[in-house]
């Protein structure tokens, strides 16, 4: 999984910087890496070096570890802290936050059900 999520952002950037210059680009003369043209070196160099900056392992393992240190069963007052700690996580890596309130239908025991 954390492989696919820096992956992911690496697309991303790569494809929001691909159409941006990078200052000093036309002055620094880079080995080019293999598959590369010597035009885009500074530019992969830089969204290599952004990539490398990414979140580690243990910050994700730390918050796995929060999420998951109680049960957290839908509807519960624990699932509402969960998703209230991912918004506070999520916008303090400073993404837009936004809570929407929806319907989950869950099926309830009753007593005459034997589990």
């Amino acid at each position: 999984m954390r492989s696919f999520f820096r992956f992911s952002v690496f697309c991303a950037l790569f494809f929001l910087l691909s159409g941006q210059e990078i200052l000093g680009q036309q002055s620094v003369e880079l080995k080019a890496p293999v598959g590369f043209a010597s035009t885009t070196a500074a530019r992969q160099a830089y969204c290599e070096a952004v990539f490398l900056d990414l979140p580690s392992s243990d910050s994700f393992r730390e918050h796995l570890r929060i999420i998951t240190a109680s049960p957290h069963p839908a509807g519960s007052a624990a699932q509402i802290e969960v998703g209230h700690y991912l918004g506070r996580v999520m916008k303090a890596a400073g993404f837009t936050v936004r809570e929407h309130a929806y319907d989950v239908y869950l099926p309830q025991l009753t007593d005459d059900v034997e589990v």
